[in-house]
Formats: structure tokens, C-alpha cells, sequence
């Protein structure tokens, strides 16, 4: 999947009989041996769109009779019952920062005094964006009831380099938390007007963890599935 401007990223282990196909509204789709393909340019080829036939008249209709119009033997111009239909949902979030400050006024771990603090801070990136895309099919009539989707892929895009400077600092904080917790520490966490309580399993609770790293992978997969199609 690509996003608006026709990017896309291709992780590719071909076999020797693998094809890409390459696709997109009003263009032939075009296919090439994924052994051979090196190109980071895709180019197509346009392609006519042929529409239904259309009616001109010479009649001055209002909106309402358009309408009117339209509504005239529904069921025989669309589709009422059951119907599978391929959806693609992309969202996008974008976030940035107009002044980072942190006051420490007291702290029982040294290592978060306010020069760390500062330092961490001047290394936030101030800008950040994200994309969520989802690829599946959506079968069910025009009712709310008859409806259920399935998810083929989903994938979320991010800024590589923003993205490695939010993990430097979150695993900093997870080594700085692990030296230091005791098994009946816990954190008050504020932001606003919500609060939150960590206790010390929370904290530590990657230590516990016995999945492989093959197993999370695929718990973290399912979770994500899972949770695109509840926002759904």
C-alpha cells in the first residue's frame, strides 16, 4: 500500500517464481519478477475508466426533483442485500511541541535530577507524524446489524529517525526505573486532570515476560489487528 503521494516500502525476500503486481485506479496494472525487480521508480501505465452511460436532457429540474428522480426504482438501480466490498482506511496523526519544560522539585532517584531532565527535553524531537492503513473486506446489506469486517493487512508508517529518538529516551527511563524500584514502589502519573497508579509489576514487568521474541511478535500483531478493528 502506498499513501497519497505513491510512496510505498517493499521489504522483498523473493523466491524464484515470485511476482510483484503493481496497481492503482485508472492505470494497467503491471507486473515484474520480484527476483529481478530494482527499480525505486514504479512507472504506469494510464488507463480509460469506462462509466456507466448517462442521459442529457433538456428538462430544467429543481434539487428536489433530482432527487425525486433518484429515489425512482431504487432496488433496481443499486445493490440491497448482501454485498462484499474492499475497503482501504488510512488515518493520520501529526503532533508537535511548542515549549518542553520540566521543574524537578524532588526526586528519591537521583539519576532524574534537572540536568537530565533538560537533556532529555533538548533531545525530544518537536515535530512528529504517523499513518494508519488498513486493507480487508466489508461484507453486509445497508443495516447496521449485517455488517463484519476482515482485516487483511494493517501496517502503521512512521518517521524513522523521530521514532528511534522517542525509544532511546523511553529505554533510558525503563533502565533508570529498573535500578532503582523496589518491589513496593509505586508512581502517581498526571497528565491533566487524569491520574494514574504504576506499581512496581507494571514497571517490571519485561523481566517476566517468557515470550520468545518470535511469540511477541505475533501477540504484538494481534493486538494491533485487534485494536484496528475495534476504532473501526
Amino acid at each position: 500500500m502506498a499513501n497519497e503521494e505513491g510512496l510505498f516500502r517493499l521489504h522483498l525476500e523473493a523466491k524464484a517464481n515470485d511476482t510483484l503486481y503493481f496497481s492503482c485506479m485508472g492505470y494497467e496494472t503491471l507486473s515484474r519478477v520480484a527476483s529481478q525487480f530494482s527499480d525505486s521508480v514504479v512507472l504506469l501505465t494510464p488507463k480509460s475508466i469506462m462509466l456507466n452511460s448517462i442521459i442529457v436532457t433538456n428538462k430544467d429540474l429543481t434539487a428536489k426533483e433530482i432527487i425525486k428522480e433518484i429515489k425512482r426504482d431504487i432496488p433496481d438501480k443499486y445493490e440491497l442485500g448482501l454485498t462484499n466490498k474492499k475497503l482501504f482506511f488510512r488515518s493520520s496523526g501529526f503532533q508537535k511541541f511548542k515549549t518542553l519544560k520540566v521543574k524537578v522539585k524532588k526526586s528519591s532517584i537521583e539519576e532524574f535530577n534537572q540536568e537530565f531532565w533538560d537533556s532529555t527535553l533538548q533531545k525530544m524531537p518537536r515535530k512528529s507524524d504517523w499513518h494508519i492503513e488498513i486493507l480487508g473486506n466489508l461484507y453486509g446489506d445497508h443495516t447496521e446489524e449485517n455488517q463484519k469486517l476482515e482485516l487483511q493487512k494493517a501496517l502503521k508508517l512512521e518517521d524513522k529517525e523521530t521514532s528511534a529518538l522517542f525509544e532511546n529516551i523511553r529505554s533510558a527511563f525503563d533502565t533508570i526505573l529498573k535500578q532503582n524500584v523496589k518491589s513496593d514502589s509505586y508512581f502517581k502519573l498526571r497528565t491533566g486532570i487524569i491520574s494514574a497508579d504504576l506499581d512496581s509489576d507494571n514497571l517490571n514487568s519485561s523481566e517476566k515476560d517468557t515470550l520468545t521474541a518470535e511469540e511477541k511478535k505475533i501477540k504484538e500483531k494481534e493486538s494491533f489487528l485487534k485494536w484496528r478493528k475495534e476504532v473501526l
